[in-house]
């Protein structure tokens, strides 16, 4: 089995890449706080995030061994729900 981070764990990380101004807090609270796979984060764009209704749409994957983008892993969308916490983490 994996190492897996409790939720209290991923509370003290998330916490303390805050306090310090990681400038990688956004990125880790984003796939902490959502459940997406890095290869997804990476394909983001600002299209896909719907600010109105706190939703990200998941419809695409970057693959780094062809350095392109293409579909997800499973091989459909998905809608994700946007946290309170993730929309305020700047």
């Amino acid at each position: 089995m994996p190492d897996i981070l409790s939720l209290e764990e991923v509370k003290k990380f998330l916490f303390e890449a805050k306090r310090q101004n990681h400038p990688w807090y956004p990125i880790w609270s984003a796939a902490l706080l959502t459940g997406m796979r890095n290869d997804e984060l990476y394909a983001l764009e600002w299209d896909d995030v719907d600010f109105e209704n706190d939703i990200i749409r998941v419809s695409k994957s970057f693959n780094k061994r062809t350095n392109e983008i293409k579909s997800t892993k499973t091989g459909y969308w998905r809608n994700v729900p946007m946290s309170s916490e993730l929309r305020t983490s700047r």
